[in-house]
């Protein structure tokens, strides 16, 4: 009695799994380029299709079909001349002129009619839309000399990174390519004159890859010493500024605070001569005897 009860549950498990993986539609992927078409393809065997709806966010095309033609109205303004669809592909839709907001889930909902009765089938789909990469950018960093030992980080960048983007780090070394550093940061460290490999980024997304100009190392340690020299030579010149405009500062201000003291100091004084009183005098005299 106990055998046949866990044959039972074991049967009704399998059927259960059964029905939940007929139910279940997982989306087929399509892969689109920004400025590229794309197709969703219908795959359908049966030869008495009556109506195909293409859907999104909501609905793109309706396909009537008949035996002789098959007439096609697009319902979304905003697909106008981007949409064709194929009769000879089983009505699979083409997208045109791809944008990153074409990305989304689309669904073809088919009508078939046997026999008096009609039949719905479903293909769904998500389409991932993709920019094509162009080559990254590498900027140095140097971290300072340690003991003899040159260290420098290397960042590997794109003016637009969009989505899914790879980093890889590939050395050139005798001719042979290794690629053992990913992300888009490597740190190396070396003492001046060892051999080292050049170094490439390479960045890669689902529909394109591409490469930097190879980074030779060689140089790099020689750029930090010629950097730290020129930083020494500016702030040598800074200092010499600096001090030649204090000591300006400072002599106008004493000339300054001299001239302002001596201008303090100053006494006037007032002379009479004795000639220009006695003359003064004179005409005083004049005047009043003409006036009696």
């Amino acid at each position: 009695m106990m055998l046949l009860l866990q044959w039972l549950v074991v049967i009704l498990c399998l059927q259960i799994e059964e029905a939940v993986s007929t139910d279940s539609k997982v989306p087929l992927t399509v892969i689109g380029t920004v400025g590229k078409s794309v197709i969703l393809p219908l795959k359908i065997s049966s030869d008495k299709i009556r109506t195909i709806v293409w859907l999104s966010h909501n609905s793109l095309a309706t396909v009537d079909v008949n035996e002789q033609n098959s007439h096609i109205i697009i319902t979304d303004s905003k697909y106008y001349g981007r949409l064709k669809i194929f009769r000879e592909s089983n009505y699979s839709l083409q997208i045109n002129n791809l944008t990153t907001e074409d990305e989304n889930y689309y669904k073809g909902q088919i009508t078939i009619e046997s026999q008096g009765q009609s039949e719905t089938l479903i293909q769904e789909y998500f389409l991932h839309i993709y920019e094509e990469l162009r080559k990254p950018q590498i900027t140095v960093n140097f971290t300072g000399p340690e003991n003899g030992t040159c260290n420098v980080i290397l960042l590997c960048s794109l003016e637009k990174e969009g989505k899914n983007v790879t980093y890889n780090w590939i050395s050139l070394k005798d001719g042979e390519e290794d690629t053992a550093y990913e992300g888009p940061n490597l740190t190396v460290s070396w003492r001046p004159g060892e051999s080292e490999p050049n170094f490439i980024c390479r960045v890669t997304n689902p529909i394109s890859s591409q490469r930097s100009q190879p980074i030779p190392s060689s140089g790099l340690c020689t750029g930090a010493s010629s950097r730290n020299y020129v930083m020494l030579i500016v702030g040598i010149v800074i200092a010499v500024v600096l001090c030649v405009a204090i000591m300006v500062g400072s002599i106008f201000w004493k000339k300054k605070r001299q001239g302002a003291a001596t201008e303090g100091n100053t006494v006037y004084a007032q002379v009479n001569h004795p000639y220009r009183q006695k003359a003064a005098t004179l005409l005083e005299t004049s005047a009043y005897d003409k006036l009696i």
